[in-house]
């Protein structure tokens, strides 16, 4: 799913937006989907547990930053942007339009669901 969503938005920055370095965006914007979505699943395995999470923004830079390199290695040295285009570059104009919709429905999603958590579990927090 990650090695899709890199793929879309590397080439719509490479060639929609004809930017010169659509990596750092693909790989920036898949880095923070990934750490909202990792942060939901940590907020909740502590709130059904019961417990406090004490997470400052340290913790949450350094785990993009992590992050980050994992996606590098993943996506610039492991497998690269050509292999992927090779892989996803004959889909039919109908698929690439449902799974660009799927991606925005994800994208929305993901930011939304991490703000809500998060700000739902800082009142609780608040209160205690």
């Amino acid at each position: 799913m990650f090695a899709y969503l890199y793929y879309r938005i590397f080439s719509t920055y490479k060639y929609k937006w004809n930017d010169s370095i659509p990596g750092v965006y693909a790989i920036c914007l898949v880095s923070i989907l990934q750490f909202f979505n990792f942060s939901c699943f940590l907020f909740l395995a502590f709130f059904i547990a019961d417990t406090h999470l004490d997470i400052n923004k340290l913790y949450g830079a350094i785990l993009v930053a992590g992050l980050i390199g994992f996606n590098y290695y993943r996506f610039y040295i492991y497998s690269n942007f050509s292999l992927l285009e090779e892989k996803w570059q004959k889909e039919t104009i109908q698929k690439k339009t449902r799974n660009g919709i799927l991606i925005i429905i994800y994208i929305v999603f993901s930011v939304l669901f991490f703000l809500l958590l998060a700000n739902y579990l800082g009142e609780i927090n608040r209160k205690m």
